[in-house]
């Protein structure tokens, strides 16, 4: 056994020699009852750290080697790792092996451990990850004698590429400090982003974006410490989505600036501070429109944190540096990078805004620039993943897509998560496994005939089965004492109705709808969507909803797909950081219909618009007002007396307002979706007039806004009265 095991850390040195004369990385997979003494040779001939992922941690795990579970090897951004085990034999999780994979040094090994033998695969992205790992050269399976029987490695037939030498940190005073920062940058990548930062004008947006293991976050802390130095700067504040994603930063500032003092999440040079806060309490001491605001604003992970924290600080603040890892592993590449090409459209012709500055670090420095562990890990997680990049002309076809389909036909599988990316903001590698495995999807295609004979397609839903619960756990979930999983919508409704019935009637909601960019506003969604409430119809599902956060262009495309609004969440949802409105739409005959769920949910609503709901966005409650005159009754002749009286000036707002407030629920859509805005605003939320003037820049005076809403009250006597 001794003998076994010094030569297998023979072998392994002259792997880990070869590898960091070439600053690659490689996979292993390791199938079977692979145990830890078997592993150990691995940390004696690769340097440290040693990181072990799983489910649970092994027995007898050397004390040198960190175990990490599958949630925290998601948050892993800006660590490094020598070598990595990955335990899959109980699950493999693709957002967690994408996290820590792009820790891993060059020169380095990841071993995935695997249950399964070659060709025993048990789900479809199983049998993808073994079909991607069978055709890639540079994936080693290890034999059945363990690391002691690993072949020899290659002999370098080619001159090793050289590494990227870390610079020794200086302090001279006869350098500027951008100039010390700019002798510490790694590659001309990195100089050149520092160029970019520095130059940055005042009321700029500065924009910087990699992929794993770039050195983003050098260059950050590279900046940073230049600013605090250079002492144009009093104010640097610093944001993420947890504290621990910055403090590789913090660590570096800490090294190029050894005059200042670290206090936790507070960093002090001289009179120059440089301060962590958290996002929901940057939002929270933003909301002060008098509020000290920072010379600048660094975000890092941006692509983490819902769109609309960022549009407030964009808002808010004069300077903002945003800073995000591409590629799904804290939110997605498609979708961040699509939200700054609409940042720099908004932002283009403005005269109080100095622009969008983008700047992509694309030389790799943790790894060689043809390093095969990350050209594997883009394939087996689709990071490439995008629809087709034009279109042929030709009809559509519209059909459900297996998801064995989607396996036997990967130029499809690329298009179809491709469009998925697009469409929504957070996708993330998960996705994809969710999307071959999930035994309660369905998807459906509309698709274009093509010459090649790959279909192109130009739009897809993808839905989840809910609901269908048994008696007893339905009622569990009515009284609120069971929130089973995978039941978002029923589980939700019958508890806010508390009516078991909801959770036991059969539920598909969709959670993605996209269209190609080329097909959009030519009615293929609708089309698609009336293809798939048909096919739920005839396969006896019960109701058809949605989830969203409630923008209003979203509230009209369901609103004019026959969905009715349902519930309204009363909490910013954690992904969006909006308001979760939830909408519905009959398939089938129910004993719960959806006239009495929306019923329902209107006879709270109105009043939760003074309370739980005063702070949501007028514009998204006109939306939502736009749909609700069509279940309600003409005002009578009482009501239709007092709206006179109010626009002839014969009675004061605060006598009429009652009236006023059944009134807009009725007629919202005799006014344009700003005017439902402001009145929903003062009648229904309680904001003042104060606040409407601001919403209206053609009013001034004092009594402007109440002679406004007079004369659109008179409108309103004359409407109903038709």
């Amino acid at each position: 056994m001794t003998h076994t095991c010094s030569a297998a850390v023979t072998r392994l040195r002259d792997w880990h020699r070869y590898l960091s004369a070439l600053r690659q990385r490689r996979l292993w997979a390791w199938s079977g009852n692979v145990c830890i003494s078997a592993v150990k040779p691995l940390w004696q001939a690769f340097p440290a750290p040693h990181v072990w992922i799983g489910v649970e941690p092994p027995e007898a795990l050397p004390p040198d080697v960190h175990f990490l579970t599958l949630k925290q090897a998601r948050t892993q951004l800006g660590r490094e790792v020598g070598t990595l085990v990955v335990d899959a034999r109980e699950q493999f999780d693709a957002d967690a092996f994408g996290a820590i994979a792009g820790a891993l040094t060059g020169g380095g090994v990841a071993i995935l451990l695997a249950a399964h033998t070659e060709g025993a695969a048990d789900g479809l992205f199983d049998q993808w990850q073994q079909q991607v790992m069978a055709e890639d050269p540079c994936v080693l399976s290890i034999p059945e004698g363990g690391l002691a029987a690993l072949p020899i490695p290659p002999a370098l037939s080619v001159s090793p590429p050289s590494g990227a030498a870390a610079p020794s940190v200086e302090t001279s005073v006869s350098r500027s400090a951008w100039q010390l920062a700019q002798q510490q940058a790694v590659t001309a990548d990195q100089r050149q982003a520092l160029e970019v930062l520095k130059g940055a004008p005042e009321r700029a947006v500065t924009v910087l974006t990699a992929a794993r293991g770039r050195g983003k976050s050098a260059v950050l802390g590279l900046a940073v410490a230049a600013w605090l130095q250079e002492g144009a700067l009093e104010t640097l504040w610093l944001t993420a989505p947890r504290a621990a994603a910055v403090e590789a930063l913090f660590e570096r500032v800490q090294c190029l600036c050894p005059g200042g003092r670290r206090e936790g999440n507070r960093f002090q040079l001289g009179e120059r501070v440089l301060q962590f806060i958290a996002p929901d309490a940057l939002i929270h001491q933003l909301q002060d429109e008098d509020a000290a605001l920072p010379e600048l604003l660094l975000v890092d992970e941006a692509a983490a944190l819902p769109l609309p924290f960022l549009r407030r600080w964009l808002s808010r603040c004069p300077h903002v540096v945003l800073s995000t890892t591409l590629h799904g592993y804290e939110g997605s590449a498609h979708g961040f990078t699509d939200y700054i090409q609409q940042l720099q459209q908004r932002r283009h012709g403005q005269s109080h805004a100095a622009g969008v500055l983008h700047y992509e670090l694309l030389t790799p420095i943790r790894w060689a620039a043809d390093d095969p562990l990350e050209a594997l890990t883009a394939r087996l997680l689709r990071l490439e993943a995008a629809p087709c990049p034009v279109l042929t002309n030709g009809a559509l076809h519209i059909e459900a897509v297996g998801q064995t389909q989607l396996l036997a036909q990967p130029a499809v599988l690329d298009q179809v998560f491709g469009l998925l990316v697009q469409a929504h903001y957070r996708t993330s590698p998960s996705d994809l496994q969710t999307l071959l495995d999930h035994p309660a999807l369905s998807l459906w295609t509309a698709c274009v005939a093509s010459d090649a004979g790959v279909p192109q397609v130009a739009a897809v839903v993808m839905a989840f089965d809910e609901g269908g619960l048994s008696d007893v756990l339905a009622q569990a979930v009515a009284d609120g004492r069971r929130r089973p999983p995978g039941h978002l919508l029923p589980q939700t409704l019958a508890l806010h109705t508390g009516n078991p019935e909801v959770a036991r009637m059969r539920w598909r909601r969709i959670t993605r709808i996209a269209v190609h960019p080329q097909c959009r506003r030519q009615g293929i969604g609708s089309q698609l969507l009336a293809h798939v409430h048909h096919a739920s119809a005839q396969e006896g599902i019960d109701l058809l909803g949605v989830s969203f956060g409630g923008k209003p262009s979203t509230l009209a495309f369901w609103q004019h797909t026959g969905f009715t609004t349902v519930r309204v969440g009363l909490k910013d949802d954690t992904v969006t950081g909006e308001r979760a409105v939830m909408m519905v739409r009959e398939c089938c005959k129910s004993e719960v219909s959806v006239a009495s769920l929306s019923g329902l949910f209107w006879s709270t609503f109105v009043v939760q618009l003074a309370f739980e709901l005063a702070e949501l966005s007028p514009i998204r409650v006109a939306a939502l007002l736009r749909d609700r005159h069509k279940a309600l009754p003409p005002i009578d002749g009482m009501e239709r007396d007092a709206l006179r009286r109010f626009g002839e000036e014969k009675a004061p707002l605060a006598s009429v307002r009652s009236f006023l407030q059944r009134a807009l629920l009725r007629y919202a859509d005799a006014f344009t979706l700003e005017e439902v805005a402001v009145m929903a605003g003062v009648l229904l939320q309680g904001r003042s007039e104060t606040w409407a003037r601001t919403q209206l820049p053609q009013l001034t005076g004092k009594r402007a806004f109440e002679q406004w809403l007079r004369g659109k009250v008179a409108l309103w006597a004359r409407y109903s009265a038709c």
